[in-house]
């Protein structure tokens, strides 16, 4: 698992007890995938990274992808879309509840069966979610206060910088290639139980991390069905997208209850 690697790297040199205590505090923080493990599985979105805002963690509390609610949420934001999307098309059967996307998958109901969320680091990228008021309320058991800043520092630049050179320190190297590792074992999973299924990168660290995770060794013959690119929910740029764009009618195709 990601937080006992991350435990591994940052605290290498010091006792097994205080990687123990190191890797629990940020098992805290881990929102797994939702919705990749059903038969009826034909789309995952592959997002970022559990998001928080400066009020609250909605997707490390609810531990689902995509958790929050309210229109300026990115959950909410692929609902609307889909729901726009869905009608523009003439696909009216396609109607989901004003729900996060993250709940309505969670829940796995009617067409929300076919779609799944996994995100590229399971432990979020962003400094904040590791603030104070939300480290105190997972209930931080790590003592190393530097090894843990650094480990933030370390997450900051891996979703900020798309240069390579700008992660220069070894840990950080490694974290980088740790979470690839993880995002690689997981779409081997993914791609080995549902060999056609569609996989949508969702914003540039999502594209990013896909081709760095499969492409690393050891080659690997599993099938993978090239993936479509959107941009990350977050964005304003995913409420403007023409619902005529290519992946997006793919999307909806592929969540269109069969006919009876």
């Amino acid at each position: 698992m990601l937080h006992q690697r991350v435990g591994e790297i940052f605290l290498e040199n010091e006792s097994a007890s205080a990687r123990a205590a190191f890797s629990t505090s940020l098992e805290r923080f881990l929102v797994p995938d939702r919705g990749t493990e059903r038969e009826e599985l034909e789309v995952v979105l592959l997002v970022e990274s559990p998001h928080t805002t400066e009020i609250s963690p909605p997707e490390i509390n609810d531990r689902y992808p995509l958790a929050g609610d309210t229109e300026n949420f990115a959950g909410r934001r692929v609902t609307d879309k889909f729901v726009e999307c869905a009608r523009e098309l003439d696909l009216p059967q396609l109607a989901l509840p004003p729900q996060s996307i993250g709940s309505i998958v969670h829940q796995g109901r009617g067409t929300a069966q076919h779609l799944g969320i996994m995100n590229v680091s399971q432990l979020p990228f962003q400094c904040k979610a590791y603030r104070r008021r939300i480290v105190s309320q997972r209930k931080n058991d790590c003592r190393n206060h530097e090894r843990w800043d650094n480990y933030i520092d370390h997450m900051r630049i891996i979703r900020t910088s798309r240069c390579e050179g700008n992660r220069r320190d070894a840990n950080c190297r490694r974290l980088d290639d740790a979470i690839a590792i993880d995002l690689r074992l997981r779409l081997d999973c993914l791609h080995i139980r549902k060999p056609n299924v569609q996989l949508v990168c969702c914003g540039g660290v999502a594209r990013e991390f896909y081709w760095k995770a499969i492409n690393r060794p050891p080659v690997c013959s599993i099938h993978r069905p090239p993936p479509c690119n959107l941009p990350h929910p977050s964005h304003s740029s995913w409420q403007t997208r023409n619902c005529q764009d290519a992946c997006l009618r793919n999307i909806l195709g592929r969540l269109r209850p069969a006919p009876p």
